[in-house]
């Protein structure tokens, strides 16, 4: 997803669909969240001429302890979770099924396989599973961990994989218990967890939870800058919320030159008092103004 503000919400120009959802008192609605689509949201529907960017930009999982308040849902453990994901990306099912198509393009890192999770033991046993399909199968899955509350704790093995991580919440916060190992941030901590996966080489992004806080996301890339000392740069802003998700989701180099161009009076994106006052889309063949 690219983003840039406008006058009083942001001016997204593109957006990657995120099919699956934790919920605090619900959690996780399915195991196989589906596969996401990118798509300009300039677009009046999608069947206007290059409305569609990525027509299957990722696969989309989540692997979560399940909630104990919530008896109408079946309860599957972790390790079942875990054993269907090692057979599927085994290609147990049928290369027929669209499950079986789909699961093998991941195993190939033809897409990324975005996996919504939090808890760094769950974490650490999908590393340990993506280096087992590896060694039996031979290439590399372009895995990534949404969420990701205690990813801090998992730096140096997650760069060492390869793994990127989208960040949602940006600051965490341990929503269950699952998610206590939090790395608070200033003043409790001397840096932020963005700046400990940053200094450990994994490729960071910052990500929402709901669609209301994209509204909020610059000040969050400007708050993880302040809390670095300085180590987030201008340059790094922007990649935390524009190239690093494009890197993650597999959209890099399908925009190209034909992205949009956005022009901000008052500052740059990520000043109080900048405001969005054009968007010229080569693509579309039109300059919005506001």
């Amino acid at each position: 997803m690219r983003c840039s503000l406008a006058r009083e919400t942001p001016c997204v120009t593109y957006a990657t669909s995120s099919l699956l959802k934790n919920t605090l008192f619900g959690g996780p609605t399915n195991f196989i969240g589906g596969l996401a689509v990118t798509f300009r949201t300039g677009a009046s529907h999608a069947l206007e001429p290059n409305a569609i960017v990525k027509p299957v930009t990722a696969l989309h999982i989540t692997i979560a302890r399940p909630v104990p308040y919530r008896p109408i849902a079946p309860v599957v453990s972790v390790s079942t979770q875990m054993a269907v994901l090692r057979r599927l990306l085994l290609e147990a099912e049928d290369e027929e099924t669209e499950t079986g198509y789909w699961f093998k393009k991941a195993v190939g890192g033809t897409i990324p396989l975005i996996i919504d999770v939090g808890s760094a033991d769950i974490m650490a046993s999908l590393l340990q599973l993506k280096a087992d399909i590896e060694d039996q199968r031979g290439g590399q899955i372009r895995m990534v961990f949404a969420g990701a509350t205690e990813a801090h704790l998992l730096a140096s093995e997650l760069a060492k994989a390869k793994v990127g991580v989208i960040l949602a919440p940006v600051r965490p916060f341990p929503g269950n218990w699952g998610h206590r190992r939090i790395y608070a941030g200033p003043p409790i901590t001397n840096t932020s967890a963005v700046d400990v996966l940053l200094k450990a080489g994994v490729t960071v992004a910052l990500g929402v939870q709901e669609a209301w806080e994209a509204a909020n996301i610059r000040w969050e890339a400007g708050w993880a800058a302040l809390d670095s000392n300085g180590s987030i740069d201008m340059r790094h802003r922007y990649e935390l919320v524009t190239t690093n998700l494009e890197k993650l989701m597999g959209i890099d180099g399908w925009i190209g030159d034909d992205g949009e161009l956005v022009v901000y009076e008052g500052g740059n994106a990520f000043n109080m008092s900048s405001k969005v006052i054009a968007v010229a889309s080569p693509r579309r063949g039109l300059v919005e103004l506001f």
